[in-house]
């Protein structure tokens, strides 16, 4: 009887479903032959990867899901738009489901890369590819990116990830070779790794958060300037290579004085704390 009640409740008020058998999908688009081609992964729930791949010349991958309308649909827009999009995500409760996506991005063709993963966690290897433009959206999904290897013939670029609550996670961040960076999470905690080939510009990053802690982890070596500004946050860790100064900033020695490009960072949150921390050169 109790178990009847449980799931008249949850047909009920949610609708409940059971997922079925795996169901695994190969795609293959190629880029568009006009100028920069744009792809736009929007994922509602489940785990995305994204790899750079050599061979081919646009997107490709796998996607497994055992969630019949949540299957995607690949398709290249009339301008020119890889969108790959998930089908129906309703407010379902499904136990055991699963929707993973394998995204290989071919290299050497330039690109800029639009991510929505509203629940969905995403996991984003970008070293090596051609990408002047990133931009991440999601509300509780974590966001991983890595550049572990630099770009390629990408001069500069902007990255820009805003999450609601979800955790960010960036590394080897100098192989971006960002003019600007823009982190942003409300609740989430973020971690920015500035690590990577030297700098061959000033590069500016602006980090956001209320409620989550921030750690900067920071190549020796790399002439930096942390600014901080909160409300009730705190300094809770500084290595002492980041001289405290002026104005709620953290210096590294010879920042002023070095011709060499320089790497600022503004860190702004209302109660969050901050951890700037040095490390090996990488």
């Amino acid at each position: 009887m109790f178990k009847f009640v449980v799931m008249l409740i949850c047909l009920t008020l949610v609708g409940c479903r059971t997922a079925g058998a795996d169901v695994r999908e190969e795609f293959s688009l190629p880029y568009s032959e006009a100028g920069t081609a744009q792809v736009t992964l929007d994922m509602t729930a489940g785990e995305l990867k994204v790899r750079p791949v050599e061979g081919g010349e646009g997107v490709s991958g796998v996607i497994t899901t055992n969630v019949g309308t949540w299957a995607p649909t690949t398709t290249t827009q009339p301008d020119g738009t890889i969108l790959i999009r998930q089908g129906s995500a309703r407010t379902d409760v499904i136990p055991n489901a699963e929707n993973q996506w394998q995204v290989n991005l071919s290299v050497g063709t330039p690109l800029d890369l639009n991510v929505s993963a509203v629940a969905a966690n995403s996991i984003l290897e970008l070293g090596g590819l051609t990408l002047p433009q990133l931009t991440v959206v999601s509300v509780t999904g974590n966001t991983t990116v890595n550049y572990a290897d630099p770009l390629i013939d990408t001069e500069r670029s902007v990255i820009e990830v805003n999450s609601t609550s979800g955790d960010i996670s960036m590394s080897g961040l100098l192989n971006s070779f960002a003019t600007t960076i823009q982190s942003v999470s409300t609740i989430g905690n973020q971690t920015l790794e500035f690590g990577g080939a030297a700098l061959n510009h000033d590069m500016r990053a602006n980090v956001e958060s209320s409620a989550g802690s921030v750690m900067l982890r920071i190549a020796a070596g790399v002439p930096a300037n942390v600014k901080f500004l909160t409300r009730g946050g705190i300094i809770a860790e500084r290595s002492p290579e980041f001289v405290a100064g002026p104005n709620d900033t953290y210096t590294t020695e010879g920042f002023s004085d070095t011709d060499q490009p320089r790497l600022y960072i503004e860190v702004e949150t209302v109660a969050g704390d901050l951890r700037i921390v040095s490390v090996p050169s990488l």
